[in-house]
């Protein structure tokens, strides 16, 4: 995702116009390049011979990790694009063009201002060989929402409420002392250690040096942070209790109870499977179809065929099995109806 650029005009990816991927590559994999259909070896060599173009991104030393080992000086930016080009920029570029399209849908490939190679999109129905799904879409974003979008604001308090105990512990969990100097013989060391003798010249005894200890309020404070845990949990639909959490109170204490809670905590989950079946799973199953019709239709029978992505199906129909099992198992404990059960 970190080098994939799409079209920021697009609402829903389907109606994307352009795709770039970014790619890195070493000198033998450009050289690679050339071996491939539709590559122009003379640009690449000529590419290669200039010498390494390749900068890290900013995001590439956070996400990556990878400044110790880049192999700096011998890489090489290579940009891939599926779109769409004028015709003008077409013949310009050295590329055939037939009919009377003022648009052609391409794929290109470019290092620099060097092309290594363009040609017409080569799938029909033409389409740009990319997919994207989202965890939760958003009417307004290509990208959608992710889970840890979701749960920013309560992640936020979160990390503010456990700073707060850890800053309160601090000072809870250490003495802070008072002093009255004027009760002291002058020039005394103020280090505090096991046996040390403060002097006195005057007043009551141990009002000279008093121990103070500041109310701890971290339970307070890690009680809010619980709080907005579970506020998390709503947020991202994803219940604690689904991934170990302990310490579970309420109605999650008994097995039909945490059966209730997980159950509704699917829920989500199944928009998540349904956008995986709508978004990734069915477009590229049709894709592949429509690849095996074009190169491989002697291989394949022939009739009207489409793609159906079956995940949420088989989810929703194993979970009524699991309800439906449950009823049988409930019906056989009843003395009456026992004997009419056939295990």
């Amino acid at each position: 995702i970190w080098d994939l650029y799409v079209d920021p005009n697009a609402i829903v990816f389907e109606d994307a116009e352009w795709v770039v991927e970014r790619h890195r590559m070493t000198a033998k994999q450009m050289r690679d390049l050339a071996g491939k259909v539709g590559f122009r070896r003379d640009a690449i060599n000529k590419v290669v011979n200039r010498g390494a173009n390749y900068v890290n991104k900013r995001f590439e030393l956070i996400v990556r990790e990878e400044e110790a080992i880049m192999n700096k000086g011998r890489l090489w930016e290579v940009l891939e694009y599926w779109g769409y080009i004028s015709k003008e920029e077409a013949v310009a570029a050295g590329l055939p063009v037939d009919g009377d399209a003022e648009q052609l849908q391409v794929n290109l490939w470019i290092c620099g201002t060097d092309i290594l190679r363009l040609t017409t999109n080569p799938f029909l129905p033409q389409r740009i060989p990319y997919f994207m799904f989202n965890y939760e879409d958003d009417a307004y974003n290509v990208y959608g929402t992710g889970v840890p979008e979701a749960m920013e604001d309560s992640q936020k308090m979160m990390n503010g409420f456990a700073r707060l105990a850890v800053d309160n512990l601090a000072l809870a969990g250490n003495m802070v002392f008072d002093v009255d100097e004027t009760m002291l013989v002058a020039g005394q060391d103020y280090d505090i250690y096991p046996g040390k003798v403060f002097r006195r010249q005057g007043g009551q005894a141990g009002s000279a040096v008093t121990g103070i200890k500041f109310p701890s309020t971290a339970n307070e404070n890690l009680q809010m942070m619980d709080t907005f845990r579970r506020q998390a949990d709503e947020a991202t639909g994803i219940p604690s209790v689904s991934h170990g959490q302990t310490g579970v109170s309420g109605v999650g204490r008994t097995a039909r109870g945490l059966n209730m809670i997980l159950e509704n905590a699917s829920l989500n989950i199944k928009t998540v499977i349904r956008n995986l079946d709508d978004d990734l799973l069915q477009p590229m199953g049709r894709m592949l179809f429509y690849w095996n019709n074009q190169f491989n239709s002697d291989k394949i029978p022939q009739g009207d065929y489409d793609c159906v992505a079956t995940g949420i199906r088989s989810y929703t129909k194993n979970e009524i099995k699991v309800q439906r099992l449950q009823t049988l198992l409930q019906l056989s404990q009843n003395p009456a109806l026992a004997p009419m059960v056939k295990l």
